[in-house]
């Protein structure tokens, strides 16, 4: 049974190979990640964090 966050990587990850996400955009912060796909923020925490391990994103704190 996948976990919430592994139901999200996969989508997140075709929009940015399939430059939907062009290189250089802003991906939602994990407030808004996490209220678009009905999850808790931990999840989108997650989510973001499997995206930056491999360097599919970088991730800036403000």
């Amino acid at each position: 049974m996948r976990t919430l966050h592994e139901s999200i990587v996969p989508e997140l990850i075709g929009s940015i190979v399939s430059f939907a996400c062009v290189p250089g955009g802003v991906l939602p912060n994990e407030i808004e990640l996490a209220r678009s796909r009905g999850v808790s923020r931990t999840a989108a925490s997650e989510v973001i964090q499997k995206l930056a391990a491999p360097g599919l994103v970088e991730v800036e704190r403000l």
